[in-house]
């Protein structure tokens, strides 16, 4: 950034956890870096010695202070014969803070009253400025191993997070689990134990429990035991008879005052007339994995169980060619339940393994079967060369669930049962109890 022979200085913000600082980026001749006395600034270069036309960070940084509200300043001189400031662009500082400015040949600006608090309005002002100084509180808590700890307080206005009514039976159909778009400003259901000529697919408004305009709709579809639902980007994908049912949202969730014929749902396929993603026909697809019932952004694979045939099989659909994937299926080598009144089948996918599990009710006892194999290869995942097998005499069907790591990822998975003790596997296959993670 150099101009001629002059070089130019660039004022930035370096608010870290040691403190409060005001970080100078300069081109400047040979410079040493700054010590500062005792309870005052520190000040250190990034260079000792820097050619005409580059750059040097000088990072000005403030002692630690104890616990209060205090108010703080941190001010870096210029010399405006070697380094330039070009426009505010060139200063950042603590959120929250003014900047006054001190400028001009013959201004003494060790006077706290020779700094103003104008902005420079031209080329030529900030070339004057001699010195820049940023003010502001800090609400400190002392220091935690050398570091300042400090905090900030944040209000608003109270809103409704939760919808007024979500009826159950409104529609004279049987219960439901609800699912939200990415921005989680609608919530959505499909009713489940519901015929292909029901308006079994809803929705409502966040913030204002009114149902979305548009709904309830009629998706075409057959639904069964867990009339599961997710939203990728602004489509609705919905299990259910023959396949997965593919809905468009994004006139519903552009319709942001909801009103009447803003924006309604429309089927993906067949020039809206069909939102039928088939699969397999005369099957049924209870349960599917691969996307978050809290609704995401991105385009994904879905992986979707069936088990009404003599052997299990799990499809895979593309959500972001809205077809099935290069890889159409995937064998989890687990014997098919066929046709029965209800499946408490389940499925979950943690990274490149899908965990599955298959629930007859046509046998007595009744039984499960779970497994896990690799998305990539097929292969049986760590740790389950042999399956799991389960008995019960009424219905304790199990499910999935991840258990979370500190950092928010999942450490493992676990198979919970209503009557059994619990197995969880973690990514290397190890087999732990459900008690190792302080769970029942």
């Amino acid at each position: 950034m150099g101009l001629g022979g002059v070089s130019h200085r660039r004022l930035s913000r370096g608010f870290l956890s040691v403190g409060v600082g005001l970080v100078v980026v300069a081109v400047s001749l040979p410079v040493s870096p700054v010590r500062a006395s005792s309870n005052s600034l520190s000040l250190t270069s990034s260079s000792a010695s820097v050619a005409p036309g580059a750059q040097i960070t000088l990072t000005a940084g403030m002692p630690v202070v104890g616990v209060g509200t205090l108010s703080q300043e941190i001010v870096q001189t210029i010399d405006p014969t070697k380094m330039k400031l070009t426009s505010a662009s060139d200063i950042t500082h603590p959120s929250g803070w003014s900047l006054l400015y001190c400028s001009g040949a013959a201004t003494d600006c060790s006077i706290a009253a020779n700094f103003s608090a104008s902005t420079p309005a031209n080329t030529a002002a900030w070339a004057a400025v001699k010195a820049v100084k940023a003010t502001g509180t800090i609400d400190s808590q002392g220091e935690n191993s050398g570091r300042q700890v400090a905090q900030s307080t944040v209000s608003g206005g109270s809103v409704s997070q939760t919808p007024l009514t979500l009826p159950a039976s409104a529609l004279g159909l049987d219960g439901f689990k609800v699912f939200f778009d990415p921005g989680r400003t609608r919530v959505f259901n499909v009713y489940h134990h519901s015929a292909s000529g029901n308006n079994n697919f809803d929705c409502y408004v966040v913030l204002t429990g009114a149902r979305c305009a548009g709904f309830p709709y009629q998706i075409g579809a057959t639904t069964g035991e867990a009339s599961l639902g997710v939203i990728v980007g602004t489509t609705a994908w919905i299990g259910g008879n023959a396949g997965l049912y593919c809905v468009e949202l994004s006139a519903v969730l552009a319709n942001s005052a909801n009103t009447v014929g803003g924006g309604s749902p429309t089927k993906c396929f067949s020039s809206g007339s069909s939102a039928l993603l088939s699969l397999k026909s005369s099957s049924r697809f209870d349960w599917f994995t691969g996307a978050s019932v809290l609704g995401q952004s991105a385009e994904t694979k879905l992986y979707a169980l069936d088990t009404t045939s003599a052997s299990a099989m799990v499809y895979c659909v593309d959500t972001a060619t809205r077809a099935a994937c290069a890889t159409p299926t995937i064998n989890p080598n687990l014997v098919g339940a066929g046709s029965q009144p209800a499946d408490g089948s389940n499925i979950y996918q943690w990274g490149d393994r899908l965990f599955v599990s298959v629930a007859n009710m046509n046998t007595t006892p009744y039984q499960e079967r779970v497994t896990c194999v690799l998305v990539s290869t097929g292969a049986k995942c760590a740790g389950f060369s042999t399956d799991d097998s389960y008995t019960s005499a009424t219905l304790k069907f199990g499910k999935f669930f991840p258990i979370p790591a500190a950092n928010g990822s999942v450490r493992a998975v676990c198979y919970y049962r209503v009557d059994t003790t619990h197995n969880c596997w973690e990514s290397d296959g190890t087999l732990r109890l459900a008690s190792y993670y302080n769970l029942p």
